[in-house]
């Protein structure tokens, strides 16, 4: 189960931008919440907003991680499109993280690609 996604330096996101599954509050309908730990996560979330917003380019980001991360040959793809509305991050890394649930064990994965190689990797 998700717990959030995190990007940056990617299409039209500069700086970070994160979706989470985290409960806001009032809390409502308590069927709709899973618990793990002291964490309550949405079992359902959506993505809306306006056009242009990046909701789009928030599931290629998604899109893209899982391609790297589950693809042998994600270096002969097309280079990683950074984002390109100010000249300072043309020398920076984009990159993409994930943490989520699996089998009631948390984990959080990350990457740094810069120029078709994974400069930075972790795994918590």
């Amino acid at each position: 189960m998700l717990i959030r996604f995190v990007v940056s330096n990617y299409l039209s996101f500069g700086e970070e931008v994160e979706f989470n599954t985290l409960t806001g509050s009032p809390r409502r309908m308590k069927e709709h919440i899973y618990r793990f730990g002291d964490l309550e996560l949405l079992k359902v979330a959506a993505i809306y907003g306006p056009n242009g917003a990046g909701k789009s380019n928030l599931v290629k980001a998604i899109r893209l991680l899982h391609h790297i991360v589950t693809q042998d040959n994600w270096l002969a793809m097309e280079p990683i499109p950074t984002f390109r509305l100010s000249p300072r991050y043309e020398h920076l890394p984009s990159s993409f993280e994930v943490e989520f649930v699996i089998a009631r064990e948390s984990y959080h994965y990350g990457i740094s690609v810069f120029q078709g190689s994974i400069t930075e990797e972790w795994l918590y």
